[in-house]
């Protein structure tokens, strides 16, 4: 059985986006080489005031499972030379912080060939709620294997979207 509202009149469950635009970081590849990471890239996002302003009667206290449904990387701009196939394979962390919690992989790429846009695979199954009720998120790209080769600086929008439900 399920239901499209809890108690308190609540949609759920609900999607929220937290683009972050304009990232650059500087890359350096060719085929097969091995960059260590890229982070941390701060979500900036307050999970329960994005509640309180954009989902009538809902706090960060009333959501009972928060998991990430997509991750997608654009490429904005290039500054020299490449674009996204620089990045062949990556893994995608994260973590939080006050109070701490570990870094966690919650997605990857594996055989990235798509130049404007990398759409990541995510693992859908994990909880990540505790992440959201502490006051700073941050991403990080690791374990990165190049690709295509390329001298630049990628400025990128990367667009997280979390999946948040609430109790009945």
């Amino acid at each position: 059985m399920s239901c499209d509202d809890d108690n308190d009149g609540v949609k759920a469950p609900i999607d929220i986006p937290t683009p972050v635009k304009d990232v650059e970081f500087p890359f350096a590849s060719f085929d097969g080489s091995k960059i260590p990471v890229i982070g941390p890239i701060d979500l900036n996002f307050d999970a329960d005031q994005y509640l309180k302003d954009n989902v009538p009667l809902a706090t960060i206290d009333n959501v009972k499972s928060a998991k990430l449904k997509d991750f997608i990387v654009e490429l904005e701009d290039s500054s020299f030379k490449g674009d996204l196939t620089a990045i062949r394979d990556a893994e995608v962390y994260l973590k939080a912080t006050n109070p701490d919690h570990e870094e966690i992989k919650v997605a990857w790429v594996i055989g990235n060939t798509n130049g404007e846009k990398i759409e990541f695979e995510v693992d859908d199954s994990i909880e990540l709620l505790p992440y959201f009720k502490a006051e700073d998120q941050y991403l990080y790209l690791r374990n990165i294997v190049g690709g295509d080769g390329s001298l630049t600086t990628f400025t990128v929008k990367l667009t997280p979207k979390w999946e948040m439900s609430f109790g009945v």
